[in-house]
Order: structure tokens, then C-alpha cells, then sequence
């Protein structure tokens, strides 16, 4: 955010955080299958503000938002994406009083609006999008010409629904290189450690749309292509990614050195003294995360120091937008139902209610602190781990397992919602990502139920 001198401030994000060394551009992290209810269903998105000052330096004014109330692409890295310029959002008013949208000492958010031509950006998972407008002082309208006004930026990350894990190397000091070095990052809370999956990795169909072995899903409703495929067409190999939120299956391929789950990173207190969560950030900017080979954990001849990890920066500072915390009455820790649900009530004056009772019915995403160990589901191939297991929040685990012939195995499995029963392998049977015929193999399609 650029502030003429004496002009007024804005700073979005939580009234409870401290963003004063995060800097003032908030990154707010997001689904397609969220994105996708926002541009067809009509769902508004509300974004917090931390702090706002009018002119005079005092929060009795009010500040106003974009004279044309659109907010507007910046910046990205899609290449298929419009120029800039290119409208993101219709800024909502609030209420009928104010002629423009605004925020005051009453309605501490932003309200967009994504539906129909008010959003003109196709999304693409694994990308970012930074969007921006202007405020200035309430007072000032109608002479914008002499008018301080301020820049407001947001960056839009679109987390995939289906990440892997590829844990990229690192220099001594912890930072990404494309250089063979002796060290890579274990830290899961670091996007360059992801990518978005392949179908290849997904046992999923080449055919599309939709098809028996490429499911149809809430944040693939068509079927899931890779980048270069089908409605992908325009977009270039690599498949970048971004940390898992609570939507998204992850895949831990064999082989790749393992990710480490250290205490939950989010940003906690009551207050502008709210601070970094002790322990968890404290292990997030150590230059040697405990995620060694060592001893320890039976992996002879690497040190701690071989994994110097850093997460991205100031990702504690994130905000997600909500997803599948569904709850009534005033206690947020009973909730029922799963999926992409509205969280709040439109009151009558044309305002929104976040407290009390909440229903289906809601249309309007509202948003969370960063919260980094969640993912929906797991899967394991062979020779697959993940280190600190029990910090993880999942829904589901799958777990591949190759056994050699004539040999006993104890399998141990410390994972919830595990079940003992029949084992089975299929003789033979078709990858269908590859069209290969594989023996003595499980090569249906990933996080699908097995029928046998």
C-alpha cells in the first residue's frame, strides 16, 4: 500500500493481529471449488480489516473504496490470464446510506462480488493473482484530482485441490535452488515443496471430460486434466503448487525425501499484542527444521543440517478462505457437515450478522487465520512417509504397500480410522493414465473407493 503523506490508511486482515513486519499486501488463499460458487452461485466473499484511518488521521470518518468500485488485476504469473486492468471484483456496498463502498469503524470488511461480468479472470489452479484499487477519505468525493488517495493490494492464491508433495533443493542458507546441492526442504508449510498433480500420479483417465476413471469432482466438475490438456490447453508444463488447505488430497510419491509436520503455524493472542504462536514459529524460520535422518529416526548417515527449511514467507500471515466449518449456536468447535458452505446471515438492514445461528442457506465466504497442518486426504505410495504424522488434521489415509514374494510382513499402521480385512491383489490390470498392463497391482484411480 502506497500512502500519500496525510492521506488516510488502510490495511486489511484481523483486528487481533499485529501486521506491522508482514507489510501491507495480504495474500488470501482460496479453492477453485470456492471460486466456482462465487462466479455461477451468487456467493460474496468478505474480506477483514485490521486498521483504517481517515484523513485526519482518526477512525470517526469514513474511507471509500474506488471511485468505479471494481477491484482490478495487478498482477500474475498465469499465462493465459487478461491484461491488466482486467476486472476481479465488484466491491459491494454495504448498506443504501453511503454512495460508494466503505469501510468505517461499523463494517470492518470488504465485500466483493465475483458473479457474471463483475469477474472477467478465468482461474487456474496453482497460480496467483494480485488485484488492486484506490481509497480515499469519504469527504474527498468529488475531487479525486486534488484528493489523497491510498493503494490497496491483495495477492489471490489458488491452492489446487490435488497437490505432491516434490520437496525442491536448497542452498546452505535454506533457499530454493535449481542447482544439485546436498540439501532440500522438508517443510510442508513452504509452497515451492508443491506441485499440482498429474494424472499420472493419480491413476486418472487421459479421457475427458469426466470419465469412470477420471471422477468428476466439486473442484473438477468436467474431469481433471493436466496443464497443456484440454480446457488447460494454454497453460505450461510444471504444474506449480501451493501449501494443502483443508480441501485439498495429497500425494507422497516414492522416493522423494518426506515432508515434516512441525506445531501448528497460525498466528494467535488477543490484541495488537497478538503474536507468532511459540513453539510452531519458532521451528518455521529455524534454518534446521527436526526433520533429520539421523538416529533418531533410523536413517543412518544424514544430519539435521541436510535439511535447512524455510517456509514461505510470512505465510502465518495468510488468510484462507473458509471451507467445510459449518456450525451453529456460539461454540466454532461444533460443527457438522462437510464441503464448501456460506457462513453468515444477511441481516434486514442489508448488513451481515457473523454471530448466532447459521444455515445452508448462507451465501457469503468469509475467511481465517492461516492454518497449515490440514489436508482432506492422504496417499501414500510405496516407500512413502511423513514425518510427525500425528500433527496432521485428515479426513482419510491410503496407503500402497508393495510386499515381495514369499515373505511374512507385520504391518503396523498409525493412522486413524484404519480397519483390518481381506487382502486382495488384482492379477492383472490396465494403468489407464499410461495404457501399460501391470501385474500384481492396484493401479485404480486415487482417493476413489475400491470395488472388488
Amino acid at each position: 500500500m502506497k500512502i500519500s503523506s496525510g492521506g488516510p490508511e488502510l490495511v486489511l486482515g484481523f483486528d487481533d493481529v499485529d501486521y506491522a513486519s508482514a507489510g501491507t499486501k495480504r495474500v488470501l488463499r482460496v479453492g477453485l471449488e470456492q471460486l466456482n460458487k462465487m462466479r455461477t452461485q451468487g456467493y460474496k466473499l468478505h474480506i477483514p480489516v485490521n486498521m483504517f484511518k481517515d484523513k485526519y488521521g482518526t477512525t470517526a470518518g469514513q474511507v471509500y473504496l474506488a471511485s468505479d468500485s471494481y477491484l482490478t488485476l495487478s498482477y500474475t504469473d498465469d499465462p493465459t490470464s487478461p491484461a491488466v486492468g482486467t476486472r476481479f471484483a465488484e466491491i459491494v456496498r454495504i448498506n443504501s446510506i453511503d454512495l460508494r463502498p466503505c469501510v468505517d469503524k461499523d463494517h470492518m470488511y470488504l465485500a466483493l462480488d465475483l458473479s457474471g461480468s463483475n469477474c472477467a479472470i478465468d482461474f487456474h489452479e496453482g497460480y496467483q493473482y494480485e488485484v488492486g484499487t484506490i481509497f480515499y477519505d469519504a469527504e474527498d468525493e468529488g475531487s479525486l484530482g486534488t484528493a489523497c488517495i491510498g493503494d490497496l493490494f491483495m495477492v489471490i492464491k489458488v491452492v489446487p485441490e490435488f497437490v505432491t508433495w516434490v520437496a525442491q533443493n536448497v542452498d546452505d542458507n535454506g533457499n530454493p535452488t535449481d542447482a544439485t546441492t546436498d540439501y532440500w526442504s522438508a517443510n510442508w508449510y513452504n509452497d515451492g515443496n508443491w506441485h499440482r498433480s498429474t494424472r499420472a500420479e493419480l491413476y486418472k483417465d487421459t479421457k475427458g471430460p469426466a470419465s469412470a476413471q477420471n471422477t468428476a469432482t466439486a473442484g473438477h466438475p468436467d474431469g481433471y486434466y493436466d496443464n497443456g490438456e484440454g480446457d488447460l490447453s494454454g497453460l505450461t508444463a510444471g504444474n506449480p503448487g501451493f501449501v494443502p488447505m483443508k480441501f485439498t488430497y495429497v500425494t507422497l510419491l516414492t522416493g522423494n525425501h518426506a515432508p515434516s509436520l512441525i506445531n501448528e503455524p497460525r498466528v494467535v493472542g488477543v490484541g495488537k499484542g497478538a503474536r507468532r504462536q511459540g513453539g510452531g514459529f519458532l521451528d518455521l524460520t529455524r534454518t534446521t527444521l527436526l526433520t533429520d535422518r539421523s538416529p533418531n529416526y533410523n536413517y543412518e548417515g544424514m544430519t539435521e543440517e541436510r535439511h535447512n527449511s524455510k517456509p514461505t514467507e510470512n505465510i502465518y500471515y495468510d488468510m484462507l478462505v473458509r471451507y467445510g466449518e459449518f456450525h451453529t449456536g456460539d461454540d466454532p468447535e461444533e460443527h457438522f457437515g462437510e464441503g464448501c458452505f456460506g457462513h453468515r446471515y444477511q441481516k434486514s438492514d442489508g448488513t451481515w450478522d457473523d454471530q448466532g445461528e447459521q444455515d445452508l442457506t448462507a451465501k457469503v465466504f468469509d475467511v481465517e487465520k492461516y492454518q497449515g497442518n490440514v489436508c482432506r486426504e492422504l496417499y501414500f505410495k510405496p516407500g512413502a512417509e511423513l514425518l510427525r504424522p500425528h500433527r496432521l488434521q485428515y479426513e482419510k489415509a491410503w496407503v500402497e504397500k508393495e510386499l515381495d514374494a514369499n515373505k511374512w510382513y507385520l504391518v503396523s499402521v498409525p493412522m486413524k480410522n484404519t480397519y483390518a480385512g481381506d487382502m486382495y491383489v488384482p492379477t492383472s490390470m490396465v494403468n489407464v493414465a499410461d495404457g501399460n498392463t501391470v501385474s500384481g497391482r492396484q493401479v485404480t484411480e486415487a482417493f476413489q473407493p475400491i470395488t472388488f
